[in-house]
């Protein structure tokens, strides 16, 4: 399974169960990697599309749900310390409030891929850091 996560400047990415944030560019970014496959979400992450694309699977356990060669976009729900195979990381660039934060060891090991960034909707700059 591969893990697509948006991060503070801390690490942190809920707040009292809320996503600390969203941007309309940093949607269609992830909907162009995660391209045909399938990306897991929850019912929760799923209300920030207008219309769901098809392969869009909304699940109470999208982490345990996803397969080797899916994608799995968490904002409300503890992480944990899956085996993932590519993390995908959208940072902010900004600092938020947190009460989640991604486990350090799921990049312990992991080799940084690419780096790109671009403006964002409601952000003047979202990094995206592709772990292999």
């Amino acid at each position: 399974m591969n893990l697509i996560i948006c991060l503070d400047n801390g690490g942190g990415y809920s707040f009292a169960g809320r996503r600390q944030s969203s941007d309309k560019f940093q949607l269609a970014d992830m909907l162009s990697m995660v391209g045909d496959n399938n990306l897991y979400l929850t019912e929760y992450s799923a209300k920030l599309f207008e219309n769901i694309p098809q392969n869009v699977i909304v699940s109470e356990d999208p982490i345990n749900t996803a397969k080797e060669s899916d994608f799995c976009f968490v904002e409300n729900v503890d992480v944990g310390c899956p085996d993932i195979g590519k993390l995908i990381i959208y940072r902010w660039n900004r600092a938020y409030p947190s009460d989640k934060k991604l486990p350090p060891e799921l990049i312990y090991g992991k080799e940084l891929a690419e780096t790109y960034e671009f403006s964002g909707n409601s952000h003047e700059r979202i990094t995206r850091e592709v772990y292999k």
